[in-house]
């Protein structure tokens, strides 16, 4: 909060990237077309690496689409070259061939409006909000009369052409408006710090791939569009993403696990699901870091780490096996492996488990200790629930000293240190 009583920081995001060292230039998974004198990024799923004398890469940059390029794949470049710059205002959607407009679902006062551009005093087509039964499309015919790409505009877009324009590879044919980037302090980064560390759903998440592959488009169901993933072995996961999301890869892109498809915030459940516990542990540090940082607030990353792995700490029973838990229970996961240990002894079935992400209130609540949850939040409802299931606190925590604020804790603590022993467990009644 330092930031906030001194004013903020002016945060203007640079549309440009410049290379910090020497090295030389690899793209990676990036296709340019030339237009003039200049080379255009035609796909948003590619980067470029800098390679030292070794080989080994120093720097990386993703590479939105309609970047202009200003490296070249092979070339040396020293410090401070520029490697891209983009328009700050709108994301802009390329062409990925060459041919004559199609515009599909293109409705007057039904999915768009006719707008004066004020800087020449021309019209555009702007998008609107629509109904899920139009789709309105950017299609490219090539000079055989196949469609040679397919583009679906979200609502808010510019419409660039016209039907029947002729359009080349890497050509603008919409745009659509980025949001402006403001001056502001930390407390414009609250509401993100509150819903990364609370675990919550990002309203108008993006999709994120599946699994390693090749993209596809099939036709439309239920309304949402089909995205489609297969890799080399066959394997195929699908997405259906609303009409009215930008999808910023194209037919034929490939893709990588965990990449972005689309326009939005990435929901760490995402991440857990399909990249597992130590990527979204990333995630989270860089994502909470990023707010930060950003206002000159220096926060070492062990701090985040400890409150991050408290949120991953607990485990939802997908097969409870021989053990007691029932299907869907949420489990510390040391208790789950030392009872699964014990069962694996016996010879019996342990139970399996799936990872979670909880929020740091709904993990603080779900603690071991009824007596820690009591103090944090929701008091009432935990000490009911604990009277109801005649639960028991063994009260092997400092925190209970500061809950109860008298002698009785401290002392059992004190005398189970000196004798070796655990103190004897504390019942709801005994101890209200």
């Amino acid at each position: 909060m330092r930031t906030f009583h001194i004013g903020g920081v002016a945060q203007l995001k640079t549309p440009e990237i410049k290379s910090k060292g020497k090295g030389l230039v690899q793209y990676v998974d990036l296709t340019t077309v030339s237009v003039g004198d200049k080379f255009i990024a035609v796909n948003g799923n590619g980067s470029i690496r800098l390679l030292n004398e070794a080989g080994s890469p120093t720097e990386e940059y993703r590479i939105v689409a309609g970047s202009v390029v200003g490296v070249e794949d092979g070339k040396p470049v020293d410090r401070g070259v520029l490697i891209a710059a983009w328009d700050p205002n709108s994301t802009p959607i390329i062409a990925n061939g060459d041919g004559k407009i199609r515009l599909v679902d293109m409705i007057s006062g039904v999915t768009f409006t006719e707008e004066r551009d004020p800087s020449n005093n021309t019209f555009y087509k702007s998008v609107i909000e629509h109904s899920d039964e139009q789709n309105p499309q950017i299609q490219i015919i090539g000079a055989n009369g196949k469609e040679v790409g397919s583009f679906s505009i979200p609502a808010g877009a510019r419409v660039e052409v016209d039907e029947g324009d002729k359009v080349s590879r890497g050509s603008i044919v919409a745009k659509i408006p980025r949001q402006a980037a403001k001056t502001q302090d930390i407390t414009a980064g609250l509401p993100r710090i509150s819903e990364l560390f609370e675990a919550r759903p990002p309203k108008d998440a993006a999709e994120i791939a599946k699994i390693d592959g090749a993209v596809r488009f099939e036709p439309s169901i239920r309304g949402k569009k089909r995205l489609v993933i297969s890799d080399s072995i066959g394997r195929e996961e699908e997405h259906l993403i609303p009409h009215g999301k930008h999808i910023i890869v194209a037919a034929g892109d490939k893709v990588k696990q965990g990449q972005v498809l689309t326009d939005g915030a990435v929901d760490p459940h995402d991440i857990l699901d399909i990249l597992g516990q130590s990527k979204v542990q990333d995630y989270l540090i860089t994502e909470i870091q990023k707010v930060y940082r950003t206002q000159g607030v220096v926060i070492n990353d062990k701090h985040i780490e400890i409150i991050v792995s408290r949120m991953l700490r607990k485990v939802r029973i997908t097969e409870p096996g021989d053990s007691d838990y029932l299907w869907g229970e949420h489990v510390d996961r040391t208790l789950l492996a030392e009872n699964n240990r014990s069962i694996n002894e016996r010879g019996g079935q342990i139970a399996e488990s799936e990872p979670i992400l909880l929020g740091i209130t709904k993990a603080s609540l779900e603690t071991e200790s009824f007596i820690s949850a009591a103090s944090f939040q929701e008091t009432t409802r935990v000490l009911t629930d604990a009277a109801t299931m005649a639960k028991r606190d063994n009260l092997t925590g400092f925190l209970h000293i500061v809950a109860f604020a008298s002698s009785r804790p401290r002392l059992l603590l004190k005398r189970s240190v000196e004798d070796g022993n655990q103190p004897p467990p504390a019942r709801v009644g005994a101890l209200f």
